[in-house]
């Protein structure tokens, strides 16, 4: 398991990319950015735990973690961009906090296994084209339905939930 120093706000841009035996990674909570392919191609990954005060997660950061089966996407983040977890194959849910205001061009494509995506917010962030595959159930708190059937509307499966 790999350890990065404390007050490390940046993991930079293809910091670990390609690191295929790349297991377990400890991000301090000081990291408010995870650069662009940051762990692109990081397929031993199959867990990422990322700190509470994440803000962003840049183009292609986990792209191509092909085990990458559960990652906790912080409540304070802001920005999930371009191809951020495309073809991470093995990812079967998100959940998105309500403080995300944009969801990235592919942001999720190629997630094969992804079932279904739990969007906190009360207000849809910004949805990029193709941002979360067809098949993918995306649900949201039932007093926002109507503004997330009308900001998604390309996007075919919006259920509702109680928070």
């Amino acid at each position: 398991r790999l350890a990065l120093p404390d007050g490390l706000a940046e993991v930079g841009d293809r910091a670990f990319e390609g690191c295929k035996n790349l297991r377990a990674i400890a991000l301090p909570q000081s990291v408010v950015t995870v650069g662009q392919s940051a762990f692109c191609g990081c397929s031993g990954l199959t867990k990422m735990s990322l700190p509470d005060g994440l803000a962003k997660i840049a183009d292609g950061a986990f792209a191509d973690c092909a085990n990458l089966a559960e990652i906790n996407i912080p409540r304070q983040a802001r920005v999930i961009e371009d191809d951020a977890f495309r073809a991470c194959s093995a990812l079967q849910s998100v959940t998105l906090p309500p403080t995300l205001v944009k969801i990235g061009n592919y942001a999720f494509d190629d997630c094969e296994s992804l079932f279904e995506i739990y969007c906190l917010g009360e207000t849809p962030a910004e949805l990029g084209r193709e941002a979360i595959p067809e098949a993918t159930w995306v649900n949201v708190p039932r007093q926002a339905r109507k503004e997330y059937r009308a900001a998604w509307r390309k996007h075919p499966r919006i259920n509702t939930f109680r928070p």
